[in-house]
């Protein structure tokens, strides 16, 4: 009988476990969601305000990003 409780307990320890991986994954998932999400409009953000021809510094201080990294996003938009 003590063979079978310690058995339940082992499983029930190992379903535990588990779910806690389960759970981190998922949030894993959903976070790494939302900043593919953010960055998506940031890009856009930033390709919207270089068509209307606004100065890559005044990009860069509305959209945190550095210069660099704002005409990288250019390029990139430019060879789709």
């Amino acid at each position: 009988m003590k063979e079978d409780s310690n058995l339940v307990r082992k499983y029930l320890d190992y379903e535990v476990e588990e779910e806690k991986t389960r759970r981190g994954i998922e949030k894993e998932i959903f976070e790494k969601g939302i900043s593919q999400g953010i960055e998506k409009k940031q890009r856009e953000m930033v390709i919207s305000f270089y068509n209307q021809g606004v100065s890559l510094d005044i990009i860069s201080t509305a959209s945190n990003l550095t210069i660099p990294e704002i005409e990288e996003i250019i390029k990139n938009f430019k060879t789709k």
